[in-house]
Formats: C-alpha cells, structure tokens, sequence
C-alpha cells in the first residue's frame, strides 16, 4: 500500500547517490522507497507496475551508485519493489558496477499492515497524513496494524545484522527497496522526522546506515543518531 489513495511522494532527483558517493565507510546500507509507480484500480495496491519515469528512475539510481564497492540488492516481495531493484541493478551492472540480486525480503514488505481494506476506508475518511500520525503514536488497533515500534525495530535489526555479519572482502553497500510506511516508522521513531514537517517520503529515496568500528549509525539528510536509540 502507499500513502494515500492517489501517487504520495515525488520522484525527485535522490540526494542518496551524491551522500554514498561521499562516504568512506567500508559498510553501508540504504533503505529505500520503491519508484514511482501507477495508481491503483479496484483498491488492488499490490500489482502496481513502475511508471516509466520510475522505470528511468531506477537505473538512473543504479547508475550513480558507488563504483568500488560490491552492492547487494534486497527487496520487498511486492512486484514495484521487485521492478525497481532489477532496474537498479541494471543500472549499476551498465557502468560497470559490481551487484549481487540477493531477492526478496519479507521483513521490507508492508505486512504489518494487517487488514487493508480498513485502512483504506479510514484513510478515505481522516487523510493519509492524520492516520500515519495515529499509527506513529500507538494509537490504532493493533489488530488493524502492528505497533510501529515493532516494525522499525525489526527493519531495523535485520539491516544491522547483514551490515555486522558481512565477511565481504573490501566494501560493501546494501541496498534495500521497501515502502514509504517502512520508511516513516524508522524516521519518525528513531530520528524524530515528522511527515507534516518535513514531508512524505520521496520515491527512490530514504535512510542511510552506516557500520564503523563496530557502530551504526543512521542517518537522514542532516540528522544522524547511534543505534540502538532508546524505546
């Protein structure tokens, strides 16, 4: 599902290549939102192809990923996400990168949210913005969507793990597709970013984490803090 009933976000030039261009460290991994993708037709939020500027979008992405290090793609098991990372590897893998498709990861996909059809009558009748603000706050049923405490903790644990567990010779960069509610989980609860402040998640863009000397830190445009932040 994305943000709203109608395409949520842009799919503005990412500053994500330019910051992963700039960083030395010898792991890194960025989660991401899917591109730009159709809008949906009898509420079927799950078969949504790419748009073609996603689909240009994507290998532009690929294309301005760091050369020198080896990139492994992961993804949510929703199509558009599955679309998007092939592109990027496409786009990588035409400059000469080197990429391994590590497939699809259930832990991007949107499966705390567990009765769709709910969802989108209350986005319908309250406003996309308004329901996100009640999930983030713990204020839903969790019958209808899981605690979002549970859910970017777990995102969040499972990045940490491939980054710390990486035996790679030379440096590695994760790259991770998901959604835009994945996304403001971890934004908002561990760095304090707020959708009516600062907006809804851009298409292709997203959270860095970086692994040095045994920490990791995450980061979003200018804000930074040490994992694990306090719950």
């Amino acid at each position: 599902m994305n943000g709203g009933l109608k395409l949520k976000g842009k799919e503005g030039r990412s500053q994500l290549g330019d910051l992963l261009q700039l960083n030395r460290s010898s792991r890194l991994a960025v989660l991401i939102r899917h591109a730009a993708r159709s809008n949906p037709i009898d509420d079927d939020y799950y078969h949504l192809p790419l748009l073609p500027e996603g689909v240009e979008a994507s290998l532009e992405f690929g294309k301005r990923l760091p050369k020198g290090r080896l990139i492994k793609i992961y993804h949510s098991p929703v199509p558009r996400c599955e679309e998007t990372a092939k592109h990027i590897l496409e786009g990588a893998s035409s400059v000469g990168g080197s990429v391994q498709f590590m497939g699809a990861r259930d832990f991007l996909s949107p499966r705390f949210m567990l009765k769709p059809r709910e969802i989108i009558k209350e986005i319908e009748k309250i406003g996309v913005e308004v329901f996100a603000r009640k999930w983030l706050n713990g204020e839903l049923d969790e019958k209808v969507m899981e605690n979002p405490w549970r859910v970017a903790s777990q995102l969040i644990a499972e990045i940490k793990g491939h980054l710390q567990e990486d035996r790679t010779p030379g440096p590695t960069l994760h790259v991770y597709v998901s959604h835009d509610w994945n996304i403001l989980a971890v934004r908002d609860l561990y760095l304090g970013v707020k959708h009516e402040e600062e907006g809804w998640p851009l298409y292709l863009d997203g959270l860095i984490f970086t692994l040095n000397h045994g920490e990791i830190t995450l980061r979003w445009k200018a804000r930074t803090v040490t994992l694990p932040a306090p719950c």
